[in-house]
C-alpha cells in the first residue's frame, strides 16, 4: 500500500493519518551538510557528530528522490512495545526499507514542525561503541540534529514516531 499513489493513508480515522515526507539525497558531502545546518542554526548534539564523522555515514553523489513514511510503533500493529529488530522486520514486510543514514540531515534540513522523529536506518556505532540512529526534535524554538540508542533488542514504545523509505516499485 505504501508504493501506491495513494494520497492519504490512515490507521484509523481522522486521528491515524500517516505522515508522509518527500527529500531528496545526494549531491552533498558531509561537510556541505554539517554546514548547511548550522547556516540554518540547527543545532547537532555531540552524538550526531560522531555519527556524521563515523566513516560508516556516507553520502551519495547523485541526486536521489525519496519518499519517506512516518509511523508509530502502534501503526505497526505493536500495541504495548517492540524492539528495534521487530520494527524493522514489521517494516519490511508492509514493504517499507530503512533509510539511508544519509535522509537523517536532509529530512531535518527540510522539515521545521514541531514533531520528533527517529530515523529508521542501518546502526550507527558511536564513540562509546554502542549502535544509534538519527533524532530529528525541536526544544522551544530550536531545532536538534541528535541520535537515540538502537540496539536491536531496545524496547520502544507505541508512540516513538519512525521514518521509513517507502520502497521503489
Amino acid at each position: 500500500i505504501f508504493t501506491k499513489k495513494i494520497e492519504h493513508i490512515y490507521t484509523s480515522f481522522p486521528e491515524g493519518k500517516i505522515e508522509k515526507y518527500e527529500t531528496q539525497i545526494g549531491g552533498q558531502t558531509k561537510d556541505e551538510l554539517e554546514e548547511e545546518m548550522k547556516a540554518k542554526d540547527i543545532k547537532i548534539s555531540n552524538y550526531a557528530q560522531s555519527l556524521l564523522d563515523n566513516s560508516d555515514f556516507k553520502t551519495q553523489p547523485n541526486v536521489e528522490n525519496l519518499n519517506l513514511i512516518r509511523l508509530t510503533v502502534k501503526d505497526l500493529e505493536f500495541s504495548n512495545y517492540a524492539t528495534t529488530e521487530q520494527i524493522y522486520q514489521k517494516a519490511q514486510e508492509l514493504g517499507l526499507d530503512l533509510c539511508p543514514a544519509e535522509v537523517g540531515p536532509h529530512l531535518q534540513l527540510s522539515y521545521s514542525g514541531s514533531d520528533w522523529m527517529l530515523i529508521a536506518m542501518k546502526q550507527i556505532t558511536d564513540r562509546d561503541g554502542y549502535p544509534k540512529v538519527f533524532y530529528l526534535r525541536r526544544i522551544g524554538a530550536d531545532l536538534w540534529f541528535s541520535v537515540n540508542d538502537a540496539l536491536p533488542q531496545y524496547k520502544w514504545y507505541p508512540y516513538y514516531r519512525f521514518v521509513f523509505c517507502s520502497r521503489k516499485s
